[in-house]
């Protein structure tokens, strides 16, 4: 009636060793448990600031046509790394949090973003 006396920690290191014996990675698994639609705010905000930094640092690129999609790649960028930001954490949290001036200077730069978005699409056309 001597049974030997296993302790929680055996038991532990016992499930642990097993748990990594049967442990199977599977790299197309990995694969479709990525998001492609994860990468498009990155992609926006190198593509946007990509086009602003080429007609500003390029003199040859700064003809009029240039100067306005610089205008409206420069809005989208205010749009994408002000305003998304402030309405992902809305999503979590019923409260403001950034104080009278974070409410103010958000609300805005949403205003300036959009406003000149729309002139800038409204000047193009005309241009064109």
């Amino acid at each position: 009636m001597d049974e030997p006396i296993v302790s929680d920690l055996d038991i532990y290191l016992n499930k642990t060793n097993n748990s990594f014996q049967d442990y199977e990675y599977e790299i197309e698994e990995s694969f479709s448990n990525f998001n492609l639609w994860d990468l498009i705010p990155t992609a926006i905000v190198y593509g946007n600031g990509l086009i602003v930094y080429t007609v500003v640092h390029f003199r040859r690129m700064r003809t009029l046509s240039n100067v306005f999609l610089a205008s409206l790649a420069f809005a989208d960028l205010l749009l994408i790394c002000i305003c998304v930001p402030v309405k992902f954490a809305q999503l979590f949290s019923y409260s403001w949090e950034l104080g009278e001036f974070g409410c103010k200077l958000v609300h805005y730069m949403q205003n300036v973003s959009s406003i000149c978005s729309v002139f800038t699409l409204t000047i193009m056309s005309i241009e064109r």
